[in-house]
């Protein structure tokens, strides 16, 4: 698991060569435990800057511990992940408070805890050149998603779509690209969709994004038994799922 760990580290910090990249979101597509430790991963970057993460190392060095210990925690970035993690929980526990003591309207919820979905790198390597069509449609996709142009990018995921019904990959960020365009009815369509099969590596993420689809449009019956699927289920979303419910009581 710990070298599992140093890769996760190593493709966030974009340390992997193309091979590796590829061969890592293969991996990760079959593996579920490595999915979840690498959201919660890729969380943690994104919840903590660069310049939080210096102010972090300066006060680990001022912690009494002994000289060797601290000179560990120095050169080991994934200690200093664990401290991160601890941070952030304390975060998530005040967070929490606040949410208990005030009441938050759906679209106060939605806002705080929606993102879109990145762009897996193994997705932007697809080749131009390629002669299959159906690739170099998701390469115009992507290319639209990224640059946030997502009335173009969703209708190239449609195509895909239509040469592909069983592309899960289109049908989910097309999703994503119809809750950007705030078209929340066709979103839950196409999420509703991804639900009724477990084998593809949006599964989770579907539940999670379909759930702040019910919340956006104040679908709270729905949004709350879903939320309780991701919770009981242990997806990659529990913990916010809870913190929701908790906002939503």
């Amino acid at each position: 698991m710990t070298h599992m760990i140093e890769l996760i580290e190593a493709y966030l910090e974009g340390e992997l060569s193309v091979r590796e990249k590829i061969d890592f979101e293969e991996h990760l597509k079959n593996d579920p435990e490595l999915m979840k430790e690498f959201v919660l991963r890729r969380a943690i970057n994104e919840a903590i800057s660069e310049s939080d993460i210096l102010d972090l190392r300066n006060t680990l060095s001022e912690i009494s511990l002994p000289e060797t210990k601290a000179k560990k925690l120095h050169r080991n970035p994934f200690v200093l992940s664990s401290v991160a993690a601890a941070v952030i929980v304390l975060f998530v526990i005040s967070w929490s408070a606040f949410f208990a003591g005030n009441e938050v309207s759906s679209s106060e919820v939605f806002n705080t805890y929606y993102s879109k979905y990145p762009v897996l790198t193994c997705n932007r390597s697809l080749s131009e050149s390629n002669e299959n069509l159906k690739d170099k449609t998701l390469v115009n996709a992507f290319d639209a998603y990224e640059k946030e142009f997502y009335i173009e990018a969703k209708d190239y995921f449609n195509q895909v779509l239509i040469m592909d019904y069983s592309n899960n990959m289109a049908r989910f960020y097309a999703s994503i690209c119809e809750i950007e365009l705030n078209n929340l009815k066709k979103s839950e369509k196409l999420l509703k969709d991804l639900l009724y099969k477990n084998n593809h590596i949006f599964w989770e993420q579907a539940h999670w994004y379909l759930a702040l689809v019910y919340i956006k449009q104040e679908k709270f019956d729905k949004a709350t038994e879903l939320l309780n699927q991701i919770i009981e289920n242990e997806m990659v979303h529990k913990s916010e799922s809870k913190k929701i419910l908790k906002s939503l009581h």
